[in-house]
């Protein structure tokens, strides 16, 4: 099983991930496959930012960043990604939140009103883009 465990303080986010899925033969297991995706993805991202590090060995990986915007963003991001593994593959995969500061337990969306887009919106924003 993938144990992740995840926490926003005042001043850090961390990300720990530990262990294997067990879904399919090694190489082919598309749980361990997508978990690895998305813990590495934050690695990577998380290699840009100031402050950011992280480490990992056989079947482990850990990221500690400063609590700062742009890195909050980012770990969100994964944990998004991983609590829908985690509900989807929950016999697999285990998810759990740690100290979450005050300020981040509001959830309130980056806009007022989340741009969707569908056929009638469409036609009108091509309309007033001279049908472009």
């Amino acid at each position: 099983m993938i144990h992740i465990r995840y926490s926003e303080g005042r001043e850090q986010l961390r990300l720990h991930m530990e262990g294997h899925a067990g879904y399919g033969p090694r190489g082919q297991d598309i749980v361990c496959a997508a978990a690895s995706v998305l813990g590495e993805t934050l690695a990577l991202a998380a290699g840009g930012q100031p402050g950011c590090r992280s480490s990992r060995a056989a079947g482990r990986l850990e990221i500690v960043c400063p609590n700062t915007p742009e890195a909050l963003i980012m770990f969100r991001m994964a944990r998004a990604g991983f609590a829908a593994l985690a509900a989807g593959y929950g016999a697999w995969v285990r998810m759990e939140e740690g100290e979450k500061h005050p300020i981040h337990q509001e959830r309130r969306p980056l806009c007022k009103r989340p741009f969707q887009i569908n056929r009638r919106s469409y036609k009108r924003l091509s309309e007033s883009n001279g049908g472009q």
